[in-house]
């Protein structure tokens, strides 16, 4: 089973990809900000981080590349997540190191769960 770190301020979010995940055998950790999604990281390991680009307390961008930075966390793939179809900011991520990009209003749980699946080779 695959440990999946969710980073998203939205609520919503958070309980109906937690709950797609889970009921497709992902272990799901939640963060509600870019700071605890970061100590939640170097606590568990995650296999896979799914991060939303805009978070209350800092970009999600500044995140990856801090992510990126870590010797041990740099080594987890990161899914970027957005509200928005934001171009700019989904090929500036790849350049950071991210392994894809979806927009939350057109991405459905079983997209989701198959998008991760690739990622993880699985």
């Amino acid at each position: 089973m695959s440990k999946v770190l969710m980073i998203d301020d939205s609520p919503t979010v958070l309980k109906i990809m937690s709950l797609s995940l889970m009921a497709n055998g992902f272990i799901v950790r939640t963060a509600a900000t870019g700071a605890g999604g970061l100590a939640l990281a170097a606590q568990e390991t995650p296999d896979l981080i799914i991060l939303d680009v805009n978070l209350p307390d800092m970009n999600g961008l500044d995140l990856l590349v801090k992510l990126k930075e870590d010797a041990v966390l740099g080594k987890i793939p990161v899914l970027l997540l957005s509200g928005q179809d934001d171009l700019d900011r989904a090929s500036r991520g790849m350049e950071l190191g991210a392994r894809g990009f979806l927009a939350k209003h057109s991405t459905s749980p079983k997209v989701m769960v198959q998008k991760l699946r690739e990622i993880l080779g699985g």
